[in-house]
C-alpha cells in the first residue's frame, strides 16, 4: 500500500514537472504518508546526460585505445566507463596525466568542462636528455 502511494505521488511530480534541466546531477528527496501515520522518505539521483560516455577518439600517436566495459549494455548496467591509451615504442603521452580516464554516471568525461569535447593527450616521441 505504501509503495504504491510513493509511485502514485511519483506520478503526479513527474506529470505536473515542466522545469528545462541542465546537464547534471539532481538529488531527489521525497516523502510519503498516510493517514495511519505511516511515513516513507525515499531519495535518488536523476542525471541529465548529454552523453552516454561515448569513448573518446584515439589521440594521434597512440598505438591503441581500450575503452571497458566495451559494449553498452555493460555500461548502463555498471555507470561508468574508463579509457586508457598505449603508444608506440619510444613515444609517451606528451601531456601528464592519468593513466586510466573515467566517465561516471553524469555521462561526461570531464564535468567541469562538460561542454568542451574530451580528448586524450597525444603521444609524442620521447627525447633524451
Amino acid at each position: 500500500m505504501m509503495m504504491m502511494m510513493m509511485m502514485m505521488m511519483m506520478m503526479m511530480i513527474v506529470s505536473a514537472v515542466v522545469d528545462v534541466y541542465l546537464w547534471g546531477r539532481y538529488p531527489v528527496v521525497i516523502e510519503a504518508s498516510n493517514s495511519g501515520g505511516n511515513k516513507a522518505l525515499c531519495l535518488f539521483n536523476i542525471y541529465v546526460q548529454n552523453d552516454q560516455c561515448t569513448s573518446p577518439p584515439k589521440p594521434p600517436g597512440a598505438k591503441d585505445l581500450l575503452c571497458l566495459p566495451v559494449t553498452r549494455a555493460d555500461y548502463m548496467r555498471g555507470g561508468y566507463q574508463q579509457c586508457g591509451i598505449t603508444c608506440e615504442t619510444g613515444h609517451s603521452p606528451s601531456i601528464p596525466g592519468p593513466h586510466l580516464h573515467t566517465c561516471g554516471p553524469s555521462g561526461n568525461w570531464d564535468p567541469e568542462n562538460k561542454f568542451v569535447p574530451y580528448r586524450l593527450s597525444p603521444c609524442g616521441s620521447k627525447s633524451r636528455r
